[in-house]
């Protein structure tokens, strides 16, 4: 490799080093994505809290949380735990539709289904540890969520 084409590839290297963490910084603020993931070094600026994914069930519109326990819930239950892994590193990337149906099946339900993934975070204005929850309605009639 000629030595122009070397100096180039480093420099590009170094280039990219230089601005990775400008980049990371901008996808943990807008997507939620875990600041401990990706060769970040603002790693150490934040604790990494694992987020909470809570089902509920909508009778009579009341909102019911669904424990995902049992047999007829054990594939609901491990797809909980997949999600809130994935909710931790992904941030708002996640996407619970594999949660919803298997909830509804294990449910055996026609009832509107509710996911809450719920993300912890030491928020910098008071030093104290705030949550940002995002919802996600199922509809009974299994049409696209509807998130808030």
């Amino acid at each position: 490799m000629p030595s122009a084409t070397k100096r180039r590839a480093v420099g590009i290297a170094l280039l990219l080093l230089a601005t990775w963490p400008l980049v990371h910084y901008q996808l943990v603020q807008r997507y939620d994505l875990d600041p401990w993931k990706f060769a970040g070094w603002a790693m150490y600026t934040r604790p990494s809290f694992l987020p909470a994914v809570d089902v509920f069930e909508l009778r009579d519109g009341e909102r019911v949380k669904v424990p995902l326990i049992g047999s007829r819930l054990e594939a609901a239950g491990r797809e909980q735990e997949r999600l809130r892994e994935a909710a931790l590193y992904w941030g708002q990337w996640v996407d619970p539709d594999e949660l919803a149906r298997r909830a509804r099946h294990g449910l055996a339900t026609s009832e509107p289904i509710e996911i809450v993934i719920t993300r912890y975070f030491i928020d910098s204005e008071s030093d104290r540890t705030s949550a940002s929850r995002r919802s996600y309605l199922y509809a009974a009639d299994g049409s696209a969520p509807e998130v808030w």
